[in-house]
């Protein structure tokens, strides 16, 4: 139980320490985003530098390196945000009588589930400066995200699997006891 708090404390002070940074850089890479977006890409459609160079590529790739600079910042600090509250959530929903080691098993699988939400939202941010300079490659980065994703759902699962056949047990025996009658008491 004392490690379980320890777990959850240290999990409230990663938080903590992590908010202030990620809310600065994702309003910076949102700012970005919305400037470029909504302002340079769709008004730079419209020039030409030389024949086959668009300015809308060139602005394209300026923003798209903004965003990756804003997102390097972002996700240095995620990572511990995503950490923290992988800690905090297994820590708080772990029971006295369960297998220490499915805390630890629980926050890794939290993690991994943090993570694919955080590479989801940066795609979709990104996606409006990759398609200007190449569609392909945003289709190609699209579906390496796609099977990335689907890959780490499963190493979620196989992660999980202790802790699920434990409580699948432990709720086995618990209809075994209501079924008999004595109600589990």
């Amino acid at each position: 139980m004392a490690r379980q708090e320890a777990i959850v404390r240290e999990g409230k002070t990663k938080i903590k320490a992590s908010i202030p940074s990620i809310l600065l850089n994702l309003l910076i890479a949102a700012l970005i985003w919305a400037f470029g977006a909504l302002v340079f890409v769709p008004l730079s459609s419209q020039f030409q530098v030389l024949e086959r160079i668009s300015v809308d590529r060139i602005v394209s790739a300026i923003f798209l390196i903004a965003m990756l600079v804003a997102f390097v910042r972002v996700f240095a600090q995620a990572k511990n945000l995503a950490d923290g509250l992988a800690d905090v959530i297994a820590g708080s929903m772990r029971k006295e009588d369960a297998d220490s080691s499915h805390i630890d098993q629980a926050r890794g699988a939290l993690r991994l589930l943090f993570y694919i939400i955080g590479a989801v939202i940066a795609y979709m941010f990104l996606y409006p400066f990759l398609t200007p300079i190449a569609a392909p490659v945003a289709g190609i980065v699209f579906i390496l995200l796609a099977i990335w994703a689907i890959s780490v759902i499963f190493r979620v699962g196989r992660t999980l699997t202790d802790v699920i056949y434990y409580w699948a047990g432990r709720a086995g025996q618990r209809v075994e006891e209501i079924g008999t009658g004595d109600g589990g008491e």
